[in-house]
């Protein structure tokens, strides 16, 4: 067990601190929240984190990422969407072996915890490897392989995603698996209905990308006759336990039928910032109530796994898209940092209480960039830092103490990882593995 002692409980959509209080956590949940005054000595074998000062929050979650691609962080820089796909990513891509998933995935691992950031949805190749790295680092992942669906055996490569989802759950209880179709515009329809029919089946969340850009809208149009969202829709792909990755060109009538259908978008609005795109469907989504969650996407395109980052670029952008100061208010983006999950299993939560999981972030607030201490939810969405962080407990076990990982050896990590980036970063092929 791990006693989270003397902290004051954040609650996200309200700012309000609870009164210091130790929180009592074992593997599977929450099981105690009891003032200080009535502290009583513990047995021996319990973890023991002295949090006074110091705010308490749930683990923040990553909607979707690529968690991998942190070994191409940098490689591409102020270029097009379409070429930094077409002409780097899509080529360099094809040089990775499933053990490069290995080392990256366990260094965005890293990363990810020292920033507070205990649950994530990868969405990637060689997906095993991943798990091996998700299990080291003590992290909660969702895990869906990458399916293009054009190869002459994609059917076969559906199959085995089904089984690696519905087996990856078996070897913690950490990991649990889902169907990635990469996209409406790569995907052929009869592959995205077949990937729908095997997720209904089999009880699987999926996890897809849609309308990353104005041309897949006008593209889906002609091709078509309805928007990507409308597409998919037709073929049966939105609904409660489906993750949207972007949905970032989204009309109005998609975001109607995102929310009639219950289904959740992952927004990561610096990834589309640095291709110099700008839209106002946050706040437009959190008008229809959708659920919305932030993500990553791959640190190739946005540098950091950071959901601090996230969250701040999440609401400066709907205020600059809009020109309206009141969009997306503290209050209502705060919760996006821990909405992530309730597709994947993970129920909703906005606060650490008794029953909620057992992920748990320790955040100091008491320094000159966080004072006064008048309103901590905005603190957090605009001033917190990752180096606030001063610890972080997953799965109810502490993996991250001031800083630095409790087991993995870091500097082994990134030394593998530089070495793996320089072989990945040769051109050896012209050809894009698809075309975006």
């Amino acid at each position: 067990m791990t006693v989270v002692q003397g902290g004051r409980i954040l609650d996200l959509p309200t700012g309000r601190l609870g009164n210091a209080c130790d929180v009592h956590i074992d593997d599977r949940e929450v099981i105690e929240i009891a003032p200080v005054a009535a502290r009583t000595r513990l047995e021996r074998h319990v973890t023991t984190i002295d949090a006074e000062g110091c705010v308490v929050l749930p683990g923040f979650r990553n909607a979707h990422a690529h968690s991998a691609m942190v070994l191409f962080r940098g490689l591409v820089e102020d270029v097009s969407i379409v070429e930094w796909f077409n002409e780097h990513i899509w080529i360099v891509e094809q040089n990775l072996t499933p053990d490069d998933v290995y080392w990256g995935t366990l260094l965005a691992s890293v990363e990810m915890l020292r920033a507070g950031v205990t649950s994530v949805n990868d969405h990637y190749f060689a997906m095993d490897r991943a798990a091996d790295a998700y299990e080291a680092s003590g992290m909660r992942a969702n895990l869906a392989v990458a399916l293009f669906g054009t190869a002459p055996g994609a059917a076969d490569e559906l199959r085995n995603s089904v089984a690696f989802a519905k087996e990856v759950s078996t070897r913690s209880p950490l990991l649990t698996g889902s169907l990635g179709p990469h996209s409406p515009y790569i995907c052929p329809e009869r592959f995205l209905r077949d990937a729908v029919e095997a997720a209904s089946r089999d009880s699987l969340p999926l996890h897809i990308h849609v309308s990353e850009t104005h041309g897949q809208v006008e593209g889906s149009l002609r091709t078509h006759g309805a928007t990507p969202v409308a597409y998919l829709d037709r073929c049966g792909a939105i609904g409660p336990s489906t993750l949207l990755a972007h949905a970032y060109y989204a009309t109005n009538d998609d975001l109607d039928t995102i929310a009639e259908r219950g289904a959740t978008i992952a927004h990561c609005p610096k990834t589309f910032l640095k291709f110099g795109m700008v839209t106002d469907v946050l706040p437009r989504a959190l008008e229809r109530s959708i659920r919305v969650a932030l993500g990553s996407d791959g640190a190739a395109s946005n540098n950091t796994m950071s959901m601090l980052e996230q969250v701040r670029l999440a609401a400066l952008t709907a205020k600059g898209a809009t020109g309206d100061a009141t969009a997306a208010p503290v209050g209502a983006v705060a919760p996006l940092l821990t909405a992530a999950g309730t597709v994947t299993g993970l129920p909703a939560q906005t606060t650490v209480h008794v029953g909620s999981p057992p992920d748990v972030v320790v955040l100091r607030m008491d320094g000159a960039h966080t004072t006064p201490a008048r309103n901590m939810a905005s603190h957090l969405v605009y001033s917190a830092q990752e180096r606030d962080i001063e610890w972080v407990v997953a799965g109810g076990r502490v993996v991250m103490q001031q800083g630095h990982h409790v087991s993995l050896d870091e500097r082994e990590i990134i030394t593998r990882c530089e070495a793996i980036a320089e072989r990945l970063a040769v051109h050896h092929s012209s050809r894009p593995m698809q075309t975006f």
